[in-house]
């Protein structure tokens, strides 16, 4: 039936092979779960910046904030009540293989940004922080 076979060679132009080389030294995207809980007052506000990365501790390397689940973006604010538990998520884009180490900075134009320093990479990339 079947004479040959022929088998295709695929074919990627260079532009591509260096954006899969490039690509192949990041790893998964980066979940973090943040848990707030409002001990200290009647109402407590919370809001997040779009401008907040994860920084590699040993590279100039800067991961974007790609989704956001359960937290509101500046200028609008959240209601914690006293008592009340407020868990978000984060998606960042994909560390750098290399990096052992990362400092979550939400970087604003105003006092009461909140970081994270100093975070141990591991080998999941998700991560379970208390604000």
């Amino acid at each position: 039936m079947y004479d040959s076979i022929t088998t295709l060679e695929p074919k990627v132009d260079k532009e591509t092979l260096e954006k899969i080389k490039e690509d192949m030294g990041l790893e998964g995207q980066v979940t973090i779960h943040i848990s707030f809980t409002n001990y200290t007052s009647e109402n407590q506000l919370l809001r997040l910046w779009k401008t907040t990365y994860l920084f590699d501790k040993s590279s100039t390397h800067k991961s974007k904030l790609i989704q956001h689940y359960n937290i509101s973006f500046y200028p609008k604010w959240m209601v914690v009540k006293l008592g009340q538990t407020l868990t978000f998520t984060l998606i960042f884009s994909a560390l750098p293989k290399s990096c052992k180490r990362f400092d979550l900075i939400e970087q604003i134009p105003q006092p009461g940004g909140f970081a994270f320093k100093n975070i141990a990479r591991n080998s999941s990339d998700v991560y379970h922080l208390t604000l």
